[in-house]
């Protein structure tokens, strides 16, 4: 599955994907690694290749100064075993070796590294809280010949290595060679690097619901190696990597849905003789790799040094010395991976909390017990949420519950709830008592 990614929850289809695909990334990549054993392979090959370079230079610069005979024997056989490379090679290879390093995995985790466990805390909340955003796009478009004359020697040419006579060459043919006036007939004649493309339109959408609920999950995908997996201690490190799903309810979500999109799509695409539409899921302040730090009171020595050196400015040195293939294999033995699925659950009309249908209200149902049953699903949103918070916790991401202060806001919700199951006993204790008069009145009139 994608980075990104549109599903039926009735029938489990995955209709958009976009995106990276991480789990299909991780399991061949994995596959490979555990076939050739080694690693961050490109990192490897390209620092050993700077590597040979680099010795073989100072071994040919030794031989010219004067030295040690052992020391000169010493040299000479390194000028036999190590290959000689040319410096425009090594060049390249130094290139290609910051590029590959600027585009590593370890950069990115490093660069969204959060540092609390407080931090990380309130982004994966502040997540889990706003709404998603699905946002269609249309570009209407077509192309035109950059010019016009190179096009008309093209078509000549094409014509002059024609086997068949002129009158049996297909009409736009034809009319290429005979005519000065039907460049845009002929486009599919001329090469693609003579044609570009114009964009006469660009025109964003989103997708309307009613009602969105929050189902993000989380799970280790690999523990660490080395000491912490002999050890059984949790890593001071871990890798997570996001994915954001969007979940269509039941079937007449997912049909409100195509039919949205399918009007869409026919308001704004007929505008030219081409056009590309593209999906999109946006969840403001998502970031598709995170690395989080674990702060415990009983680090160990190991651990407290491996946080000292995990972060930005170590890594661009360790590559700058060429060490950035060591550096990435250490830095993988410090950390476990963490997979979080930012799962939104959406719905074209809003949930019917408690079992009960709006159509269909009991006499005796007022304001105050629609109140206490928007409470039922607070409530049960509530419970969801902590399974989360509590699975976050015990990974030793999020803060203990005893170190967790209680904010204002759960204050105020706690005192409201306490209002409204008071008023709710007021609600029964009326409809019992009313019970009881009808009783009353039913069995005077048969008196």
């Amino acid at each position: 599955m994608g980075e990104s990614a549109l599903i039926d929850k009735e029938t489990g289809r995955i209709f958009w994907e976009g995106g990276i695909s991480n789990t299909l990334t991780a399991m061949v990549g994995s596959k490979v690694r555990k076939l050739l054993q080694v690693h961050h392979l490109r990192a490897t090959i390209l620092s050993s290749i700077l590597w040979i370079g680099i010795v073989r230079a100072l071994a040919e610069r030794w031989t010219v100064s004067d030295a040690a005979n052992k020391a000169l024997r010493l040299v000479q056989w390194t000028l036999l075993l190590l290959p000689r490379f040319d410096a425009w090679f090594l060049w390249i290879v130094a290139l290609l070796y910051g590029i590959e390093s600027y585009f590593c995995n370890t950069r990115q985790y490093l660069t969204h590294c959060i540092a609390s466990a407080e931090e990380l805390e309130a982004y994966l909340e502040q997540l889990r809280e706003v709404a998603p955003r699905v946002e269609w796009k249309v570009r209407s478009f077509h192309y035109e010949i950059i010019s016009p004359t190179l096009a008309k020697i093209v078509g000549a040419l094409q014509n002059m290595t024609a086997t068949s006579p002129l009158e049996q060459l297909s009409e736009e043919q034809a009319l290429l060679a005979n005519s000065t006036d039907t460049i845009v007939v002929t486009q599919r004649d001329v090469p693609a690097w003579m044609k570009r493309k114009k964009i006469t339109n660009f025109t964003i959408g989103t997708y309307q619901y009613q009602d969105c609920i929050d189902k993000t999950l989380a799970g280790i995908w690999k523990r660490a190696k080395g000491y912490y997996y002999e050890t059984s201690l949790a890593a001071p490190l871990s890798k997570i990597t996001l994915s954001k799903l969007l979940v269509l309810s039941d079937g007449k979500t997912r049909r409100d849905y195509f039919k949205q999109q399918a009007t869409f799509v026919s308001e704004h695409c007929q505008s030219d003789s081409m056009a590309e539409f593209a999906t999109n899921i946006v969840i403001p302040g998502f970031k598709p790799r995170l690395l989080a730090i674990r702060h415990r009171l009983d680090e160990s020595l190991r651990a407290r040094m491996a946080l000292h050196f995990v972060s930005l400015p170590w890594f661009w040195c360790f590559t700058l010395l060429g060490l950035t293939a060591p550096y990435r294999f250490w830095f993988d033995d410090q950390c476990d991976e963490l997979r979080v699925s930012v799962v939104k659950e959406t719905s074209v009309e809003p949930r019917k909390i408690g079992g009960l249908n709006n159509n269909k209200v009991p006499w005796f149902w007022s304001r105050d017990t629609s109140v206490n049953n928007n409470d039922d699903g607070f409530m049960a949103k509530k419970e969801e949420s902590n399974e989360f918070r509590i699975l976050m916790q015990e990974l030793k991401l999020y803060g203990g519950p005893s170190s967790v202060p209680l904010t204002n806001k759960e204050v105020v919700v706690n005192q409201d709830e306490e209002l409204r199951n008071d008023e709710l006993q007021d609600v029964i204790d009326s409809v019992e008592s009313a019970s009881i008069m009808a009783k009353e009145e039913t069995s005077s009139d048969m008196v």
